[in-house]
């Protein structure tokens, strides 16, 4: 994704000298272009798509690469405000492809987002660190470290990450958003509601800083609260989807899920794109999910793999054939499972995406296949399956999937009656996934130990997360197992 400077025609120098590669540490980031109309539109559009406006900024970025289609940052840029899986990657890829048109520090952006894109995060740090030695005083460099810490759940790192972007510049308000989410996870709510009313302040009239903190509100328990700053969101635009879907989702957790749904259909009834189509598609899957209507919730999804089949978007109709796989396992219908399952890999394989990318889906496949052997009984199939996951993620640091490998070890030993192994492999699973914090509170409940029981289950139900699958199967369940207690 990033790599040579770019040299410019003589004419240009004198007109482009903003937008040349700068040598001096301590300068912004260079943001290379031959073409001036192409620099315009770009600046206009990293500022929307920064206030995550990426329905105002996807035409800006359209125009700049349509001006300069050589233009490496406005293709990554472009990718981000992306309304289909499908053009995410062929943008990201457009972008990688074309780091020799620009400098050094824009390729070590590029180059490391792929990196991400493909499964190596390793990679992706090291390339990102470089950023932020050589431009500390950009804010964007410290921003872009703050969140690969993040996503990588290393919560301290990533927050100090995100305030030393805010000291270098406390104007520029995207690292008060990022902050206010990592201090939410690292369980500083005070810190995490500080950072967003910064981040209101800074830009009033933007629906984004509105909505996050609706979700802050929304993870406290604040429901009714949660709604009324979704709906501030949604006065300052509309068709902000991000509020509408939050709306619903504190619909469903106050247990009123045909209002959730009615909030999803009137974001139906305006979406701009099948992007948000499949976005209200996939939410109201999620309030069907949390009435135990299964059956349901997979012909909402089976309308989300219609949308995609429509443009081929492979990435997106494997994600949406595991969505269905899981709901039918959930269903006890192990076949029907199975034949999700083996669609999603099979539409992997047959896609023009690279290896990397199509070796993220194999790992997936293998955390699939492990699930259908436990659910058949199979235990030693699904930990071999686990072991070569956990092999495969150690050998290029990828702590997702590491996470991932252990959760199938400890689903296998659940459900095999070793509640010990069971809860020392689900501690190194991913722990914002309400569904491990839940089989948590059945291996302390299978080993005796109620009152450990009973605080997994009360970290289950309070999670609130947003819009999530796997809580709103495990949800009800919790509850249930808790007032039996």
């Amino acid at each position: 994704m990033r790599a040579t400077p770019l040299t410019l025609p003589s004419a240009a120098i004198v007109i482009l000298a903003l937008f040349a590669p700068q040598p001096a540490i301590s300068q912004t980031i260079p943001v290379t272009t031959q073409s001036p109309a192409a620099h315009e539109k770009f600046i206009e559009g990293r500022a929307l798509f920064e206030k995550l406006r990426a329905q105002e900024a996807r035409p800006l970025l359209q125009a700049a690469v349509a001006a300069d289609p050589d233009f490496a940052l406005a293709w990554l840029n472009l990718a981000q405000v992306s309304t289909s899986a499908k053009d995410f990657f062929d943008h990201v890829d457009r972008a990688a492809s074309l780091v020799e048109h620009a400098s050094e520090a824009e390729g070590w952006w590029i180059v490391g987002f792929q990196a991400g894109v493909q499964g190596h995060p390793q990679r992706q740090l090291e390339l990102y660190s470089k950023l932020a030695e050589a431009y500390p005083n950009d804010p964007r460099s410290h921003n872009l470290l703050g969140i690969h810490h993040f996503v990588q759940q290393n919560w301290a790192v990533a927050i100090t990450n995100f305030e030393q972007a805010t000291d270098v510049d406390p104007s520029y308000s995207a690292p008060y958003n990022m902050l206010g989410y990592a201090r939410r996870f690292a369980g500083d709510f005070d810190g995490a509601e500080k950072a967003f009313q910064t981040y209101i302040r800074l830009i009033p009239d933007d629906p984004n800083p509105y909505d996050s903190y609706a979700e802050l509100l929304m993870k406290t328990g604040r429901f009714e609260e949660s709604i009324k700053s979704y709906r501030k969101a949604l006065q300052q635009d509309g068709h902000f989807i991000a509020s509408h879907i939050g709306i619903a989702t504190n619909l469903n957790f106050l247990g009123q899920q045909a209002a959730a749904r009615a909030q999803l259909e009137q974001m139906l009834g305006t979406a701009r794109n099948d992007g948000e189509r499949r976005g209200a598609y996939f939410a109201m899957a999620v309030s069907q999910v949390s009435e135990g209507n299964l059956a349901a919730a997979i012909s909402c999804i089976a309308v989300e793999l219609a949308l995609a089949a429509k443009i081929d978007d492979a990435t997106a109709m494997a994600g949406d054939h595991t969505n269905m796989g899981l709901l039918q396992l959930e269903s006890g219908n192990v076949d029907a499972a199975e034949s999700h399952f083996e669609a999603a890999i099979a539409v992997t394989e047959a896609s023009d995406r690279d290896e990397d990318v199509k070796e993220t889906g194999r790992r997936a496949y293998l955390y699939n296949k492990g699930t259908l052997a436990v659910a058949r009984g199979d235990y030693a199939t699904a930990r071999a399956l686990a072991a070569d996951l956990l092999e495969r993620a150690q050998a290029i640091g990828n702590s997702f999937a590491e996470r991932l490998a252990h959760e199938l070890i400890g689903i296998a030993a659940l459900a095999e009656g070793d509640a010990s192994t069971a809860s020392s492999e689900l501690a190194q699973a991913n722990q914002q996934d309400p569904y491990n914090l839940y089989r948590q509170a059945l291996a302390a409940d299978a080993s005796g130990d109620d009152n450990n029981a009973r605080q997994w289950l009360q970290r289950t139900i309070a999670n609130n997360p947003l819009n999530n699958l796997n809580d709103a199967l495990v949800r009800s369940r919790a509850m249930k197992l808790r007032d039996e207690f």
